[in-house]
């Protein structure tokens, strides 16, 4: 059974070697648009592509877009905070209309570009990208570049040794001048929101009706040097309620005991949070 186990993980690297391989090929997928949820969207990398196509299809993140689709009431303000290539941003902003906000920040070039280039495709005036990250600092940090799946790159080291590059971070708390009404939160940053969730105690504490909608990822979390019970506590600890999709039962429970949850998305599941004031 363990030598089965081990064969397992070897061909997982060789996938991992086969997508970096592709992704690296030269193909002008930029100019195969793809209509994704009623937007013209393009890409980068054949991966980028392929999750185009996976979100056309409804096989990937039908449930987020969903249940994000019917938070977004007209006129939001709303933070997209790892943004990649722009779709949620894309379904908040036809959500929101012309007098509402949407803030995409995406720090990697890649990403970023076509993220702006599929704000351009659907001329949307209402997207206000930023080619920053988002953390509890504002000031130059390392982005680490996953060669294989450009929506994992991430802010802190991992045991694949992937190359860095620089990139710009800043905390939301910096970023926007006092008073500013923030609507919706939406985060994905592969381990990083806890060290977000840092850099907005202000924004959150100013904005008593904002909701926020973030991925939770206790093992992403521990290798960013973040407990994954203290992302959960330091948000009870500010009067916010907070609830979790259980992988067990498919709906939505209230998170009681942080360590309950982190138990059950062990050894390394992942699921959503909706945090808000709401009963």
């Amino acid at each position: 059974m363990i030598e089965t186990f081990i064969q397992y993980l070897d061909r997982l690297q060789l996938i991992k070697h086969i997508t970096a391989f592709i992704n690296a090929i030269p193909f002008p997928y930029s100019h195969l648009p793809v209509s994704v949820h009623g937007h013209k969207m393009t890409a980068h990398k054949s991966d980028r592509y392929l999750a185009l196509w996976l979100w056309k299809l409804g096989l990937l993140g039908k449930t987020e877009l969903t249940f994000l689709s019917k938070l977004c009431q007209p006129n939001m303000h709303i933070v997209d905070i790892g943004a990649n290539v722009g779709l949620y941003s894309l379904i908040f902003a036809m959500n929101i209309g012309q007098n509402g906000k949407v803030w995409a920040f995406e720090p990697d070039v890649g990403n970023f570009d076509m993220l702006k280039r599929n704000i351009q495709h659907n001329q949307y005036y209402n997207i206000m990208p930023i080619q920053k990250a988002v953390s509890n600092q504002s000031g130059i940090i390392k982005l680490y570049i996953s060669d294989y799946h450009n929506g994992d790159h991430r802010t802190y080291q991992t045991t694949d040794k992937r190359t860095a590059i620089e990139i710009e971070s800043v905390s939301l708390d910096d970023f926007f001048v006092a008073g500013e009404r923030i609507d919706l939160i939406k985060m994905d940053i592969q381990g990083a929101e806890g060290f977000a969730l840092q850099g907005m105690t202000q924004i959150l504490k100013n904005n008593p009706q904002v909701k926020i909608f973030t991925e939770f990822w206790p093992f992403g979390l521990q290798q960013a040097g973040f407990e994954s019970e203290k992302m959960i506590s330091d948000l009870q600890a500010c009067g916010f309620n907070i609830k979790y999709m259980s992988l067990k039962t498919n709906t939505w429970k209230n998170v009681d005991n942080p360590t309950e949850v982190v138990t059950e998305l062990e050894p390394n599941k992942y699921t959503n949070l909706l945090v808000d004031h709401n009963p």
